[in-house]
């Protein structure tokens, strides 16, 4: 048990997937912005069989030089990806759908600014989201398999 000392920032479930983050109470006041997403990649991208939950949250930190606040992105996902030894490409590719997924549904201004070369906005193939956190933190049942002889 945590205790009383610590508050439910996020709380989403997806079918069988779920997402549980909390704050200790110390830090709750340098929580800027929180917002949850999900991503559906089970039978025909609808079932919530397999998929992922991600968390974008933007703290604030210090830096240790001069003591200037800074604010800090993070992503934390949970996902559920295609099982089966042989499904390697499967969950390679339902990795690759999450994370463009997720760079889709980002909150506003949470991304830093991508543009191309042309002015014109980017493409959501993920790498952006990726680029633009300090810190991602992607964990869950991935079903990689260690064949072994």
């Amino acid at each position: 048990m945590l205790g009383q000392d610590y508050v439910p920032l996020a709380i989403h479930s997806l079918g069988g997937i779920q997402m549980a983050l909390y704050c200790h109470r110390d830090v709750l006041g340098d929580v800027e912005m929180i917002s949850i997403a999900d991503v559906t990649c089970g039978v025909g991208n609808v079932f919530h069989n397999k998929g992922a939950i991600g968390v974008y949250l933007k703290m604030k930190r210090v830096s240790g030089k001069g003591g200037i606040a800074k604010s800090s992105r993070i992503l934390i996902a949970t996902g559920h990806l295609a099982a089966h030894v042989k499904n390697v490409d499967a969950r390679n590719g339902d990795f690759k759908r999450i994370i463009s997924e997720l760079e889709a549904q980002a909150p506003p201004r949470f991304l830093r600014p991508k543009r191309n070369p042309d002015g014109s906005p980017g493409d959501c193939d993920g790498s952006h989201l990726l680029n633009s956190m300090d810190h991602v933190f992607f964990a869950g049942d991935l079903n990689y398999r260690i064949d072994l002889p």
